[in-house]
């Protein structure tokens, strides 16, 4: 069995050990190296491509002829937002600090209805640079998905005071949100008001298609 004196002599050794990490707050996380930097960038350019192709399926989807052909291309959307997310999580792995990935993760989980996580990826970004129109604006559009309207609120009030049009890009979004299926499976119509009022605020005159 330890004696007083032995216990006392090994707390002082690590004391000694532990000092100076202690003093400097903890060991300081490395910064990436030029390559991890460089493969992070390459990585987010990769899915900043399955997002345009993604885009561009949505466009077909909106011109299609048969109900048949939309649920092909928004099919081929999906399959492409998944793929931009798998790449945009492979380059904040490289890089922590990559904002514009973490932003773009959470545009791309938004778009396949993954609000929770999208969520998560805006708040990093935003953490990260807390006036981020586009890290705000999405944010905003993705609590509607969750029915959190004062939220939304907060977030554009924090947008027009950064960026009036990325505000005016919100205004936009909601009021097609409005008119979505999804939009009615919930209590909107305070949430409708609003949106029409901010409108006629930034003068683009109220309307909603709710």
């Amino acid at each position: 069995m330890p004696t007083p004196t032995h216990i006392l002599a090994l707390l002082c050794t690590f004391m000694i050990a532990s000092g100076p990490a202690l003093a400097a707050g903890g060991s300081k996380k490395e910064e990436p190296s030029v390559d991890r930097l460089a493969e992070a960038d390459r990585l987010y350019n990769t899915g900043l491509k399955h997002r345009d192709k993604a885009w561009d399926y949505e466009k077909q989807a909106e011109g299609a002829a048969s109900e048949k052909d939309r649920a092909v291309y928004a099919k081929s959307a999906e399959r492409e937002f998944k793929r931009a997310i798998d790449a945009f999580k492979l380059a904040t792995k490289q890089n922590s600090r990559h904002v514009e990935a973490f932003g773009s993760l959470g545009y791309a989980q938004r778009k396949i209805g993954r609000y929770k996580d999208a969520l998560k990826s805006y708040d990093r970004a935003l953490k990260m640079k807390s006036d981020y129109p586009e890290a705000l604006e999405y944010r905003a559009e993705a609590y509607l998905g969750l029915g959190r309207f004062e939220d939304a609120k907060r977030d554009y009030a924090a947008l027009v005071k950064v960026d009036n049009d990325q505000a005016r890009t919100f205004l936009a979004a909601a009021s097609r949100w409005l008119s979505s299926p999804e939009a009615q499976k919930l209590k909107t119509s305070t949430f409708s008001v609003w949106v029409n009022e901010e409108r006629g605020k930034l003068g683009l005159g109220e309307k909603s298609d709710w």
